[in-house]
């Protein structure tokens, strides 16, 4: 396998672990109603990078692992951070005009 393959996949999983770990901080600092669906969305894709970033560190060290599985999930991955940037910015407008 590639070996900018790891040098590829590290990062991805450090970021995931940073938005699961803001989206729960801010989930846990939520004072008044429900956590925000986007708070949720966040999370569930951080999570979801985690787990992407680690089938593909198991497609590079595992012959006998298919590799479509890894290009799959960071393909999905990809997708929900840009869904999840793209439904939290304009949350993000609307509280800051709230201000």
């Amino acid at each position: 396998m590639w070996p900018g393959c790891v040098t590829l996949t590290t990062p991805q999983l450090l970021l995931g672990a940073v938005v699961l770990g803001l989206s729960v901080t801010l989930a846990k600092h939520q004072l008044y109603g429900s956590v925000p669906s986007e708070t949720g969305f966040s999370s569930f894709a951080g999570a979801f990078g985690i787990i992407a970033s680690a089938l593909g560190l198991a497609a590079i060290y595992l012959e006998s692992f298919p590799l479509v599985v890894s290009l799959v999930a960071d393909g999905l991955s990809a997708a929900f951070y840009v869904a999840g940037g793209v439904v939290r910015s304009p949350a993000l407008s609307l509280q800051m005009k709230r201000r």
